[in-house]
């Protein structure tokens, strides 16, 4: 399955991931009396311009990356950077933007500091800088946005400032002068703007957004006509009503525009495309011939050109729709660049994508090549940290694997079959490395065997093969990765119970391994198992791929949800009964962003940040409070979900701010409620421990804390011995 990823970035947290696998048993003052509140957390932590990035540490510290012939990297020099380097500020930052030669930051004061390239205005005066500057007469600042030579702060009263390059009104003053000093966005009757809760800046142009769904833009409107309903105006602010909603967006540039209404994208200008449905989302950003933007469950669509790599599928090859940036997780922001993107994690981590020639992506590595798939922003912590979880047991003892932003991986448990992939058959209690694995962006476990994709597009598996679930065209039980055979270009890969599969950037499906319940797609009883990839004749756009028990499912481009498989309680989602042998659309389902698969139930994870589960539901493991089975999906009642992990019999579900809800069978304490009663609904699992990523198998839940720390409940194997516990207990040495 598609994992949710983290990297490594600054010294804040490491950024993890889950692979979720189920398994048996105003003025420039600011002053107005027409204050508004605003919320920390909503503040951009990134900052992506033209050819530079920077974010925003835990701290409050900022550091940057990429071009900086013009001092825009902060850091003190005229020199590009290919890793993240320190800015010093006064005082911690709370908000960042980057723009195409200059970077600025909102301070904790309330003051804006700037640097770079500064000759016409841009950084509060009229000199380069390759360190921050304060801005005189700018105070009260909570949000902060930068443009080709110009920048504006908006101010907790809802009013904004402007400064630097205005030959085009980039300043929204009425005038076309240019000014270092800060100058009051005005109406057209030559009122302050006001009542403006963000702000957005590209090129020339600058959007704000008011508390009444209103779109106000500014700057020389020649090339775009940002009022349907009047004549341009240039240099003036122009305001058109919409019924958009608070989280509907439009983001302009000089010579193009993207706008959504409601889940419909459009765009217009220099984009070959014009329109998508893209479901409910969170965050639009936009520059040139590129469009990205993050929905409620953390994920990141991208659409526009992609002749850099810039759309992030791991080629350079042209993509017609918008689609999901593969071997990502739960994301809070997105930040597009020209011909590179980046993305800020749930622990404010980045890992950055595209056009590689001057460091804008930030991975430390001298070699100019684009980064086809996203890769980890350099110059954090130092240590090797953990950014990936998986969990695999038969219901007696297990295993559980954590992969390190390096590419290489770690396991501790049951090794009998060599699922620990260390060379030996034999259980280590202390956590030991994969042998000869690197290079790699995703794990998957099962039962008694594990998978990982290389960022390259391979796949390689160890571990028990009886049924040819590792995929290297034999029955022989593997101790070390084996690569499987006849798989290139793969984006997503999961791992069942003895078999596995696969989803390439093409979009096609191949799995593995038994075919005993037509777990493989393939309609073919007579042959029960396949010990290399065979391809699927549907799915043909598939994004991401789960395996459980008997059964098996598709994440489509679209959002649809298409299973296979064993289907004796509807896990498979048909709405009946009866053994799937081909795939088929799970009904109701069109915004899936995970799903995860249990012994004969199964859970998707919406946009929305919602979960829907359906099938066998004998211990409650479905959360809707009942143990009544379903052939159709029902809703538990947990919200604000991020992430999902289903064991054979029981279901957990991983919130955005870091606390776990489980549900279902609870003899082994796989809960982690405390004791061993089962539950029929959500239930929050004990302790404060906040967690990034999750995952489950049989009787075995584990959760990944920001530190790189790992905590399991239940069925818990640690240094020192096998133990049951129904509170999370912290794993040494993983």
């Amino acid at each position: 399955m598609r994992c949710i990823s983290t990297l490594v970035l600054l010294a804040a947290l490491p950024l993890a991931s889950a692979c979720l696998d189920g398994d048996p048993d105003p003025d420039p003052t600011g002053s107005s009396s027409d204050e508004l509140a605003f919320d920390n957390a909503r503040h951009p932590r990134l900052g992506v311009g033209a050819t530079h990035a920077c974010a925003i540490t835990s701290t409050g510290g900022v550091r940057c990356w990429g071009a900086g012939t013009e001092g825009q990297l902060g850091d003190g020099g005229f020199v590009d950077r290919r890793a993240a380097v320190s800015v010093s500020l006064p005082s911690p930052a709370i908000a960042v933007s980057a723009g195409l030669q200059h970077t600025c930051a909102v301070l904790d004061s309330g003051g804006v500091a700037c640097w770079g390239e500064g000759s016409v205005g841009q950084l509060g005066g009229t000199v380069d800088s390759p360190t921050p500057v304060v801005v005189a007469g700018v105070s009260g600042a909570i949000d902060v946005t930068t443009g080709t030579a110009h920048t504006c702060a908006l101010l907790g009263s809802g009013r904004v400032s402007c400064w630097g390059q205005n030959n085009v009104g980039q300043l929204g003053d009425g005038t076309t002068t240019s000014s270092a000093t800060p100058r009051t966005v005005v109406t057209v009757g030559g009122q302050p703007l006001g009542g403006i809760v963000s702000v957005h800046t590209i090129g020339n142009r600058t959007c704000g957004f008011d508390r009444d769904g209103l779109t106000w833009c500014w700057s020389n409107n020649q090339s775009l006509n940002l009022s349907p309903d009047a004549q341009p105006l240039p240099f003036y602010t122009y305001a058109f009503p919409t019924t958009l909603s608070t989280n509907d967006r439009t983001v302009v540039h000089d010579a193009s525009y993207c706008r959504a209404y409601g889940t419909t994208l459009s765009c217009s200008g220099s984009f070959d495309f014009y329109a998508y449905n893209i479901g409910p989302f969170a965050q639009l950003e936009h520059r040139e011939q590129a469009v990205c933007f993050t929905n409620y469950a953390g994920g990141v669509v991208c659409g526009g050109g992609n002749s850099y790599g810039q759309r992030g599928l791991g080629h350079a090859n042209p993509a017609q729709t918008t689609s999901t940036v593969p071997l990502l997780g739960t994301t809070l922001e997105v930040g597009v660049g020209i011909h590179f993107a980046c993305a800020l994690g749930v622990d404010g981590n980045v890992r950055c994508w595209g056009k590689g020639d001057r460091g804008q992506t930030g991975d430390g590595s001298t070699a100019t090549a684009d980064r086809l798939s996203p890769v980890f922003v350099s110059g954090g912590a130092g240590a090797a940290s953990a950014w990936e979880l998986a969990v695999g047991s038969d219901g007696v003892s297990g295993h559980a694997c954590v992969l390190r932003d390096t590419g290489a991986a770690r396991c501790v448990g049951d090794g009998r079959q060599g699922q620990l992939g260390n060379g030996a058959l034999l259980t280590s209690l202390t956590p030991s490395a994969v042998f000869a694995l690197s290079g790699a962006v995703t794990l998957s476990s099962h039962a008694n065997h594990t998978c990982a994709l290389a960022g390259n597009g391979g796949v390689s598996c160890w571990g028990m093969n009886t049924r040819g679930q590792l995929g290297d065209g034999s029955y022989v039980q593997r101790t070390t990765p084996s690569a499987v055979r006849d798989l290139a270009s793969a984006v997503d890969v999961g791992a069942g119970q003895n078999h596995t599969c696969a989803a390439r950037h093409d979009g096609r499906v191949l799995c593995w391994g038994e075919n005993t319940s037509w777990q493989l797609g393939q309609n073919t009883g007579s042959v029960t198992a396949y010990p290399v990839p065979r391809l699927l004749q549907l799915p043909t756009d598939a994004v991401a791929v789960e395996s459980g028990y008997f059964h098996s499912c598709a994440t489509r481009r679209d959002g649809s949800l298409w299973c296979w498989g064993r289907n004796t309680s509807g896990e498979t989602g048909a709405g009946v009964a009866d053994t799937r042998r081909l795939p088929a659309a799970v009904a109701g389902l069109d915004d899936v962003v995970d799903v995860a698969l249990g012994w004969s139930h199964s859970c998707a994870l919406l946009a929305t940040g919602t979960v829907r589960c359906w099938g066998h539901n004998g211990f409650g493991q479905l959360g809707d409070g009942t143990t009544t089975s379903r052939l159709s999906a029902v809703t538990p009642a947990v919200d604000h979900v991020v992430a999902i992990a289903a064991g054979q019999y029981h279901t957990c579900a991983l919130r955005d701010d870091g606390t776990v809800r489980c549900w279902g069978y609870n003899a082994r304490g796989q809960l982690g409620v405390g004791d061993g009663s089962t539950r029929t609904s959500p239930t929050l699992v004990s302790g404060a421990d906040r967690f990034v990523a999750i995952a489950a198998s049989a009787a075995t839940t584990c959760g990944l804390r920001a530190s790189g720390t790992t905590s399991c409940w239940g069925r818990v194997g640690d240094s020192s011995t096998f133990r049951e516990t129904s509170t999370p207990s912290t794993v040494t040495g993983l």
